[in-house]
């Protein structure tokens, strides 16, 4: 009833007189009700004021590749913060090229979900949690090392190794 109600209120359904609901002209072309709901959804989306800004930040300071691979694709390459948005203490924090590297979009996810992070001399530390298949393919026969940390960067990745370990994010003071 709830989830009709907010289908009607998004436009997508259309309440008849006789009780029945219909699919407005704005909804694709779905044979039934049924399909038009599994299909879509109206969602609320919180969007990172700062992102873009952040990420121009990383790729100037990165000469726009990423510094494990050398991958210069714009679309292939992740603003990636150290410590995650959720877990920043301020907004400032979010924001701070300190808090971030420049990392193609796999060693960004591994990196993301605490199954690498990087020593104080830059190289890639690879947790338990990661396979050894992705482990072969990230590390190719070599450990790369991220170059031109700062000590910022090297504070946070501090962090970010205890989070690896544990698997919970430390509470940082503002």
């Amino acid at each position: 009833s709830r989830v009709l109600q907010e289908l009607r209120d998004s436009g997508v359904l259309i309440f008849e007189r006789n009780g029945e609901y219909r699919l407005s002209s704005l909804t694709a072309q779905e044979p039934d009700l049924a399909a038009a709901i599994r299909t879509q959804t109206q969602a609320l989306v919180h969007v990172r004021i700062g992102q873009s800004y952040f990420r121009m930040q990383l790729l100037r300071r990165w000469q726009f590749q990423c510094p494990l691979t050398g991958i210069c694709e714009p679309a292939l390459l992740r603003a990636s913060h150290i410590v995650p948005w959720r877990a920043c203490a301020t907004e400032a924090e979010r924001i701070n090229p300190d808090n971030g590297l420049i990392l193609s979009a796999l060693w960004d996810a591994a990196f993301d979900d605490g199954l690498i992070s990087f020593a104080a001399d830059g190289s890639a530390i690879a947790y338990p949690r990661l396979g050894q298949a992705a482990k072969a393919t990230l590390m190719s026969g070599r450990t790369p090392v991220l170059s031109q940390l700062t000590p910022g960067n090297l504070q946070r990745l501090e962090v970010h190794r205890a989070y690896c370990a544990t698997g919970e994010w430390p509470v940082r003071p503002a």
